[in-house]
């Protein structure tokens, strides 16, 4: 496998990861708006959404370094190979 340019493959990683905690925070905050009261909406936005969106963002970022490692993964050392 080639290994991709440095910027465009963090560009790749940051567009996956973004797009990974953006599908996510929307299905959390479709479902909450679902299943909550409207006099409840205030008290939810701050027990479910805020936590849920650190999950996200932590979710997002392990995409975006999967997504880096594997447009560009480290280079191997042929004389390292060859010795074991």
């Amino acid at each position: 496998m080639t290994r991709w340019p440095a910027p465009l493959a963090l560009l790749m990683a940051m567009i996956g990861g973004a797009i990974t905690s953006a599908v996510l925070l929307i299905g959390a905050l479709s479902l909450t708006a679902s299943t909550t009261e409207a006099q409840m909406m205030p008290m939810a936005s701050a027990v479910v959404v805020l936590p849920v969106g650190l999950i996200v963002a932590a979710i997002g970022f392990y995409v975006a370094r999967r997504v880096y490692v594997t447009l560009r993964p480290p280079l191997i050392d042929p004389a390292q190979h060859e010795n074991s």
